[in-house]
């Protein structure tokens, strides 16, 4: 297991960010309000999974993902899961990011919860 069980959440949104600690209760939550924040907290940090969105002003969630990656050894990399409203990603996207799962906001919490197990352990 990477990490103690952490998870990075990184989203614009403060009401999105205060969420997450409540929905997915017994991990740590590490918050970051931007993606240039939370690429600095994905790199310092032993992080367990990456929960983001992808429109953000600076840096999109791709665009931090894309430098995670260049950054991170493939064997040491968090699992990422985006939660977006956003219907602009494709699947190619997907696929080419490394991107583990997609939510579209509003989500259902259990789903959420289910993944987000799926991934840490």
């Amino acid at each position: 297991m990477r990490g103690k069980r952490r998870i990075l959440v990184i989203d614009d949104d403060e009401m999105m960010r205060s969420l997450y600690p409540d929905i997915l209760e017994g991990y740590e939550i590490i918050p970051a309000k931007s993606s240039e924040e939370g690429l600095r907290l994905a790199l310092n940090n032993n992080i367990s999974l990456i929960i983001l969105d992808i429109l953000m002003p600076g840096m999109s969630g791709l665009e931090l993902i894309s430098e995670y990656n260049k950054r991170i050894p493939k064997s040491n990399r968090a699992r990422v899961v985006v939660v977006t409203g956003s219907g602009n990603i494709r699947e190619s996207d997907i696929k080419s990011y490394g991107i583990d799962a997609l939510f579209y906001k509003p989500f259902k919490n259990d789903e959420l919860v289910k993944c987000v197990s799926k991934y840490v352990h």
